[in-house]
């Protein structure tokens, strides 16, 4: 029996795709740059909101810093605007929760950000959140999910990693931990499996048999 479930945030547990494409598209508008389609942002994300609005940017990235700026300011204010917890995903962490296993969010997505929008909709059933700090390093690298493991005092062995892109399939890889892929979210299965993930999910009420 595993101890602890480490979830991805965007794409996995929430559904935040228009919050972050409108914010995306307030920073080029104000810089007088083409706006993006949702299509395009979905394409965009998993490597954090710096490398969102560098993607986003046409070539010239000179006014990287200050789109990001723009975009997280406008984001802070905005992350909850349209954005949703996807079908299942309370009932899993109360379930979770009722069968003593920890649950920690690891997520590319800024600390404050993070933290407002599980105070928000998951007050309660998350015990760690991990999210982008000034010298933390992002996923891919095992940093951000090894930092929840140490929090809460479970090894690798001991947990699994639920995620819905090629950036968390890495990231359970470089921390040596289980990956169940989600469907459900921005990537399909067959972009998935085409990207390492050896058990691809379709509905988030099956990661316990993997427990």
């Amino acid at each position: 029996m595993k101890k602890a479930v480490l979830f991805d945030m965007d794409g996995t547990l929430m559904y935040t795709l228009e919050d972050l494409t409108n914010s995306v598209n307030y920073a080029l508008e104000i810089l007088g740059y083409q706006k993006r389609s949702i299509e395009e942002v979905e394409s965009y994300v998993g490597n954090g909101i710096k490398k969102l609005v560098e993607r986003s940017l046409p070539e010239n990235k000179e006014e990287l810093e200050e789109a990001y700026k723009l975009m997280i300011d406008y984001y802070h204010l905005h992350a909850m605007d349209k954005s949703r917890p996807y079908e299942g995903a309370l009932d899993v962490l109360s379930k979770l929760k009722q069968n003593n296993i920890k649950v920690a969010i690891v997520t590319n997505k800024n600390q404050k950000a993070a933290e407002a929008i599980t105070e928000k909709y998951f007050d309660g059933l998350v015990d760690v959140v991990i999210g982008v700090k000034k010298y933390r390093k992002l996923k891919p690298h095992a940093e951000p999910a090894d930092l929840a493991l140490k929090k809460l005092n479970v090894n690798k062995e001991e947990a699994i990693y639920i995620g819905d892109s090629e950036v968390d399939c890495l990231t359970a890889k470089n921390a040596g931990i289980d990956f169940v892929a989600a469907s459900w979210g921005y990537k399909d299965e067959k972009f998935l499996r085409d990207n390492g993930a050896n058990v691809v999910i379709d509905d988030i009420s099956k990661i316990f048999k993997f427990l």
